[in-house]
């Protein structure tokens, strides 16, 4: 039982890690047993994390190559809400 409670803190923590932007955490097993499904769910939660490192990577550079540009440029959400607006953007509209 000790050993699930550990392992349930353990995901948790790594879970609240990600709500915060840090990718870097990891679960790690606390059992030798293969078959223990929270540590399953910790192989999972790991893949999930090195997901979310390379997509916010990937959004990060777009957004730099966005901001560099001289031409405006705005990115809008479905709703017609500005979600993004770079330096030429700006300057186009007197900010």
């Amino acid at each position: 039982m000790k050993d699930s409670e550990e392992q349930l803190e353990q995901l948790s923590h790594v879970l609240m890690c990600f709500a915060r932007g840090d990718f870097e955490a990891r679960a790690h097993s606390v059992t030798d047993d293969q078959d223990n499904i929270l540590d399953a769910m910790g192989v999972g939660i790991n893949m999930l994390g090195e997901s979310l490192a390379s997509t916010t990577l990937r959004r990060e550079q777009v957004e730099r190559i966005l901001s560099t540009l001289a031409e405006a440029v705005f990115v809008l959400s479905v709703d017609g809400v500005v979600q993004f607006a770079n330096r030429g953007a700006c300057a186009l509209l007197g900010y």
